[in-house]
């Protein structure tokens, strides 16, 4: 059989908030007003510093917006919290799960943060945790319907429900694309049609080891060619590259990164894309890249949901070789992706806008 080819990527708008092509004619000089960042920052996951590239690139010509925390471990502050935030004017909590049913993160919902107006944008509810603590759940109906709560955008259908049914929020609960559609995209490295890249999480389990032999078969019977990409920076990555040596050993290349740009362009160069990790199937539609989850989380249901790409979820273990080859070439939705990017871009300026009226 001939080697992957990959579908045409989708047209995309790579201007951001505050760009010439946002119909911005001139820069304004940034205001005195000062933004606090709330998520799961500087660890280095992939979506998570995708998604503080997009808040600060919103942010860069209207106001300074940085991470609210000091530390990456608990207290994640030098200081009192509520000194941090009468630092801010405003707070945005943003991007990935960080509504946890079973557990109250004090970097998330800190009620300090209630003292100033608080945008929540792109943010999901862990639909997959067992556990539904009826304290955590109490407190963050106390933070939720609180009145320093200005607007809240979620990225998902069934965050939505959640939100509206356990959290009695203060304003109407909206939908969008996940953010990470918003972020400006760098060109792709030269993409090799018969290279197929595999994404992992931090410890590979027996399945993944399964899966990944899997495809490694199949790779091998139509002459193409496995790496492993690890899609984070910094301690994450670190901890990602042991754990993939654990298993593996130096059976496959494996490709460390060492900025947002370089896994951008890593996913772009691949033909095709297995991937533990949501943000890599995120980046993979964009780029036009057939991708395949190995993970049946909610998000990645409701993704592909939302794009209509039913082969997202097909697990390679269920498919035999000429379904899985067949997963591998179909098109990726363009309109679709687009019709995402502009939802997640609109999800973006009115929060700027939100945080700027308050």
């Amino acid at each position: 059989m001939p080697a992957v080819t990959p579908a045409p990527a989708p047209a995309r708008c790579l201007e951001g908030p505050g760009t010439q092509e946002w119909g911005v004619s001139q820069r304004p000089a940034p205001s005195p007003r000062r933004v606090g960042l709330v998520g799961y920052f500087g660890w280095g996951n992939f979506g998570d510093e995708l998604m503080l590239r997009v808040w600060q690139d919103a942010f860069r010509d209207v106001a300074p917006a940085e991470p609210v925390h000091s530390l990456l471990r608990k207290p994640y502050f030098t200081e009192r919290a509520d000194a941090v935030a009468r630092r801010h004017d405003s707070i945005v909590i943003g991007g990935g799960d960080l509504v946890v049913p079973d557990n109250m993160s004090s970097l998330y919902w800190n009620r300090a943060w209630l003292e100033r107006p608080i945008v929540l944008a792109g943010i999901g509810v862990a639909l997959e945790r067992e556990r539904c603590r009826p304290d955590v759940v109490d407190r963050l109906r106390t933070f939720f319907s609180h009145e320093a709560v200005r607007s809240i955008t979620v990225r998902d259908r069934g965050s939505a429900m959640w939100i509206e049914q356990q959290l009695t929020p203060a304003v109407p609960v909206h939908i969008s694309a996940d953010l990470a559609f918003a972020a400006d995209l760098p060109p792709a490295d030269e993409r090799a049609p018969g290279r197929v890249g595999v994404v992992l999480r931090k410890t590979p389990s027996a399945g993944d080891r399964q899966t990944v032999d899997r495809i490694h078969a199949w790779a091998n019977r139509h002459g193409l060619d496995l790496e492993l990409l690890c899609l984070a920076v910094g301690t994450t990555r670190d901890q990602e590259l042991e754990g993939i040596r654990d298993v593996f050993g130096d059976r496959f290349p494996v490709r460390a990164c060492y900025s947002v740009e370089e896994m951008c362009r890593a996913v772009g160069a691949c033909a095709a894309l297995f991937t533990a990790k949501f943000h890599g199937a995120v980046i993979a539609a964009r780029y036009g890249i057939p991708a395949l989850s190995l993970r049946p989380t909610h998000k990645i249901g409701a993704l592909a949901e939302q794009l209509g790409d039913a082969g997202l979820v097909r697990n390679p273990l269920h498919l035999t070789d000429d379904q899985l080859w067949e997963t591998v070439h179909r098109p990726v939705p363009a309109e679709a992706v687009r019709s995402a990017e502009q939802s997640a871009r609109d999800t973006v300026r009115r929060t700027v806008t939100a945080v700027m009226s308050v």
